[in-house]
């Protein structure tokens, strides 16, 4: 069996958020982000995962959005701050 070929979303996210100061991975791990996991069944033994990627994902969009305001890029932060109050 080879699974060499093999992806798995959780994983990507986790290696992409944990690059520090890479905003192009911080992208990507945004990206994969697809809400709860298991969308169309509730478990609840997934609950605890769901937070810490729904806080992971949202901490990833605040960090991006300094980045941008330390950059003097404002609209980019602005539209990330407005998409979150969404």
């Amino acid at each position: 069996m080879v699974l060499e070929n093999l992806r798995c979303d959780i994983i990507e996210f986790d290696v992409l958020y944990k690059e520090n100061e890479n905003q192009e991975a911080w992208k990507q791990a945004l990206g994969l982000y697809r809400g709860p996991l298991l969308m169309e069944d509730s478990y609840e033994w997934t609950e605890v995962l769901e937070a810490y990627y729904d806080f992971r994902y949202l901490e990833l969009l605040d960090k991006l959005a300094t980045y941008y305001e330390n950059k003097g890029l404002k609209k980019a932060a602005e539209d990330i701050l407005e998409y979150l109050r969404e």
